[in-house]
């Protein structure tokens, strides 16, 4: 019988409170400290202003915690002549792009902004969306990441491919049916910021439209159905590494 597999990064404490329930203290903090959505509990709903800088703050914490970060990779990248010559070209490349993009938004920073769908765009506004945009990616295909770690450690088949796919499918269909949802179920949850305020009065007319709600009903099929298909596949594996044991199927 082949030895036991170790299947936690660490340990099941670590595991579960760092990487499962990290997000956890700070949205307590959200929710306890600033009150952003303590109604949902019985407290009282924040006024206008109160929102705002709630808001703002959770926005400044967030984004100092993801930046700060990110900075450590630098180190990991840049400071490691192997890591680094895996894509030497891509590290070089990048930056430059980046600070490319930078200038160019500097420079025409006097220009009048470009309107989209009511919307004034200003070259920063633009630097600023693709940067959440890539910020979503990126947060997305880390917990993606995650997840093929445990696969690769547990085996069972949930290392192959197919259920590879399954993983990526299974994160971003969530994402989108989420997104979809949002503005057609919860459209008070986009009148915290100017900015989501705005997108939320260009969407408002998505809640009266049937192909919106069809559009919505589809994802969430979808998604259903790869997450029946993901739990069959992942409760084929061994229950008890090395064992073969095997769950239900």
């Amino acid at each position: 019988m082949p030895p036991a597999r170790a299947t936690w990064m660490i340990g099941p404490a670590w595991d579960v409170a760092a990487l499962a329930f990290g997000w956890l203290p700070f949205y307590l903090w959200l929710v306890v400290g600033l009150g952003l959505g303590a109604q949902a509990f019985g407290g009282a709903p924040l006024s206008k202003g109160e929102l705002e800088a709630a808001t703002a703050a959770a926005v400044l914490a967030a984004l100092a915690i993801s930046y700060v970060h990110r900075h450590y990779t630098f180190v990991v990248v840049y400071g490691d002549r192997e890591v680094f010559s895996q894509r030497a070209r891509a590290y070089w490349l990048a930056p430059a792009l980046i600070v490319t993009i930078l200038v160019l938004a500097k420079a025409t920073a006097g220009l009048a902004p470009a309107t989209v769908a009511g919307i004034k765009l200003s070259p920063w506004q633009i630097a600023l969306f693709v940067t959440g945009a890539w910020n979503i990616w990126h947060t997305l295909q880390q917990r993606y990441g995650l997840l093929r770690i445990y696969a690769g450690k547990l085996g069972g088949g949930t290392e192959r491919p197919e259920q590879a796919r399954r993983d990526r499918a299974l994160i971003w269909l969530a994402t989108v049916s989420v997104a979809v949802a949002l503005p057609l179920l919860r459209p008070q949850l986009l009148a915290g910021h100017v900015n989501a305020r705005k997108a939320a009065r260009v969407l408002a007319p998505l809640a009266e439209a049937w192909w919106a709600w069809a559009l919505l009903a589809a994802l969430v099929g979808a998604f259903g159905w790869v997450l029946l298909r993901w739990l069959q596949h992942e409760m084929r594996a061994p229950a008890t590494p090395g064992s073969g044991r095997r769950g239900w199927r």
